[in-house]
């Protein structure tokens, strides 16, 4: 041992600060290992089952226009993964369990592709290419790192940035907080002013750990009772029409359709939920039960509603997979009023909320649902309200525009997205092409708003009166739809015949 001290004292001083440096980057190279939140677990066994496949890739795509300095926003997001654990983690199985590893460091360095050169339609398709690809490329959950960052050059003020990431990792609401953050960072390096992001109490995985530990006993056994009396005994699977027969193997291929009800229409919505003691979700929802109802004439309707699960201080300003699924089982009586039928909407949906700690993942294992490979368990359809907090996402000198991603992969046969913003309530109908066209999608989303229109106007209005108006309004579409059918086809026969005589 003394020869080695020896031959290391001999060394010049530039030998001897490379070795201390590489003792140094041995020791801080010391992994960490946690078990995965049972959300997390979820997602893992799927991985499994289904190796590489990129149903759970989140993609945050946007356009940039001015001075964007790469440096800075390279460094920024090095501060973010600094900040957040999870960031730095992937996980494996030991002894047969899966495990969260997790890196103390991680270095992000952004794939930058110049494309300055290329003429502005085929940089649209290059864009268009790598929103498609990266929503298709899998990640490897054993590998970090579990998000990727491109960014496109399209000239000196022009950029396209694609951020990819594995849902074990994050959720809608983490989102926000990492734009949030890095619009913080990239302004302080900008202005040159020191950012502190706020310490954090705890990391992602103490939750995991928390979790764990919390759902045990006596609060189990509270939970799953709540849940047994609800969904246990004879779930109906709600059937709805379809214009193709369900799939053995789903593709999991989506599309979407978009309604903006209009920003007057919207208050409201709003105020007739206030003086109904409701929410607007609740109202939007209780409509689309009644939807629903209508299409799959069934007295039961079971459909899927997403909670944040970050109903404690700790966990608000943490990136990771908070957000839980709760199951709503709820009854029409075409003989109710629509305020009658709200105030079920409203008690079965505050019920749920008590429960929200009780992962969708361990309902799913407790009460062990009929399951097959072409539907998920519990329930084909969901409802969504996606919140936006306040905070102002505009870069520092850059204007930023959403792209939308082309692509859409859906777990569940239809999913109603809803959000408020400026201009009124935006409501997102993503289905799956293994089962409606778009024709029955647009038809099903006017009836809806149909049926909105007529219960803000008329809370007191029976179930049984607002179906009979809603078929007759159907009636209507269907007329319609036939004359501008037919219309559409004359003027195409019209042309024709005038193209055949142009040329004789």
């Amino acid at each position: 041992m003394n020869k080695i001290f020896e031959e290391i004292f001999q060394l010049s001083s530039a030998k001897k600060r490379d070795i201390l440096a590489q003792i140094l980057e041995k020791k801080a190279i010391k992994l960490q290992y946690f078990p995965l939140s049972f959300a997390q677990q979820r997602l893992w066994f799927v991985e499994q089952i289904h190796p590489g496949n990129s149903n759970y890739n989140i993609l945050l795509s946007i356009f940039l226009q001015g001075k964007l300095n790469l440096t800075y926003l390279e460094k920024s997001l090095q501060e973010i993964i600094s900040q957040h654990e999870i960031l730095r983690t992937s996980f494996i199985t030991i002894q047969g369990e899966p495990q969260q590893v997790i890196y103390p460091h991680l270095l992000l360095k952004l794939a930058i592709f110049d494309i300055q050169e290329l003429p502005k339609a085929v940089q649209e398709q290059e864009i268009k290419n790598l929103v498609f690809q990266e929503a298709q490329q899998p990640f490897d959950l054993t590998q970090l790192p579990l998000f990727r960052v491109k960014i496109l050059q399209l000239d000196s003020q022009e950029f396209v940035l694609v951020l990819t990431m594995h849902h074990i990792i994050t959720d809608a609401w983490s989102i926000e907080i990492l734009v949030k953050e890095l619009i913080m960072l990239y302004q302080g390096f900008l202005y040159q002013q020191p950012v502190n992001l706020p310490e954090l109490p705890i990391q992602y995985a103490d939750f995991a750990i928390w979790q764990r530990n919390y759902l045990t006993g006596k609060v189990l056994e509270n939970h799953l009772n709540y849940w047994q009396q609800q969904l246990g005994n004879n779930l109906p699977d709600l059937k709805l029409p379809t214009d193709y027969p369900r799939p053995e193997i789903p593709t999991y291929q989506g599309a979407k359709k978009t309604l903006l009800i209009t920003k007057d229409f919207s208050e409201k919505i709003k105020n007739v939920s206030i003086l109904l003691g409701s929410t607007i979700f609740m109202t939007l929802l209780a409509a689309f039960e009644i939807l629903l109802h209508y299409y799959s004439h069934q007295e039961e309707i079971v459909v899927g509603i997403d909670v944040a699960n970050r109903n404690r201080a700790e966990t608000e300003k943490l990136i990771g997979f908070f957000v839980n699924q709760l199951v709503l089982r709820i009854s029409i009586a075409e003989s109710l009023t629509f305020q009658e039928f709200l105030q079920r909407v409203k008690s079965a949906t505050l019920d749920a909320y008590s429960h929200q700690d009780l992962p969708f993942d361990l309902l799913v294992t407790n009460l062990n649902p009929k399951r097959s490979l072409n539907s998920s368990p519990f329930f084909q359809v969901k409802v969504v309200l996606e919140s936006i907090h306040s905070t102002s996402l505009d870069f520092p000198e850059l204007t930023i525009n959403p792209l939308t991603n082309p692509t859409i992969q859906t777990q569940l046969d239809l999913i109603l997205r809803i959000k408020e913003t400026s201009q009124g309530i935006v409501a997102n109908f993503e289905y799956s092409t293994d089962l409606f066209a778009e024709d029955t999608i647009t038809k099903m989303m006017h009836n809806w708003q149909e049926i909105l229109d007529k219960v803000v106007t008329q809370t007191d209005l029976k179930l049984t009166e607002l179906l009979k108006q809603l078929k007759i309004f159907d009636l209507q579409q269907d007329i319609h739809n036939k004359v501008k059918h037919k219309q559409e086809i004359q003027q195409k026969l019209k042309i024709a015949k005038r193209n055949i005589s142009t040329n004789i």
